[in-house]
């Protein structure tokens, strides 16, 4: 029986699989059919990495004396 159990539960895991792939092509199909972009979906560019980011913006803020 766990067997038998294991069967199923990665026959669905395939199917998922399968499922995911299938809506992840559609949607691309409709991006270009569309002609949208990331910004008529609401998605925004991701941040650049703070391994590229200038070192002044890596560095701490100085602390400055209060009069």
């Amino acid at each position: 029986m766990k067997e038998q159990a294991e069967k199923l539960l990665a026959e669905a895991e395939k199917m998922r699989e399968k499922e995911i792939a299938d809506t992840i092509s559609d949607i691309k199909e409709k991006i270009r059919a569309y002609g949208l972009t990331a910004e008529d979906t609401g998605w925004r560019a991701a941040p650049p990495c703070a391994a590229f980011a200038p070192r002044a913006l890596l560095r701490p803020p100085v602390p400055r004396p209060q009069w």
